[in-house]
């Protein structure tokens, strides 16, 4: 199996809360029951590095984290992160705030290439009105990037 990383791209600000009603950081009795992995603690970047495979700091580097989220500093720029470990079959869940202007992405099933380094799907996350990258609708807040546009009717 080819191997996967997940990435966070530039400037995405994530809480990983996984769902059903649980509190920011922290997997339910039934999540933990079937397995979920917690992929960010809420405090540290613990399980996190940078492409160059460099620990994710918080200071002095470009990522920082506060209140339960990891975030990249305002005007920084802190290129992708990756989790240290592998991950086979997998269901996803991220809640994510973003700012005025954003464009970054979650990216799976990656695999590292000797030409054009690591490549992979991306779930976009940008914002619609005023991200950089928002004039084809397979480039929108919740499309698989490139490939398909998001639903619509999910957005709301």
């Amino acid at each position: 199996m080819k191997k996967l990383f997940i990435t966070l791209l530039m400037g995405v600000a994530v809480m990983a809360a996984f769902g059903q009603k649980a509190k920011d950081n922290t997997l339910t009795k039934k999540e933990k029951a079937d397995h979920w992995k917690l992929l960010f603690d809420g405090t540290t970047a613990n399980g996190w590095v940078k492409g160059d495979g460099s620990a994710v700091t918080a200071a002095p580097g470009a990522w920082e984290i506060a209140n339960g989220a990891l975030t990249l500093k305002p005007g920084a720029n802190g290129g992708d992160i990756y989790t240290t470990d592998e991950y086979g079959d997998f269901e996803f869940s991220a809640d994510f705030n973003i700012e005025k202007g954003t464009n970054t992405g979650i990216k799976y099933l990656c695999h590292k290439y000797d030409k054009g380094g690591n490549l992979g799907c991306e779930f976009q996350i940008i914002d619609d009105a005023n991200g950089e990258d928002n004039k084809l609708a397979n480039h929108l807040l919740g499309s698989f990037y490139d490939v398909l546009p998001p639903i619509e009717a999910n957005k709301k």
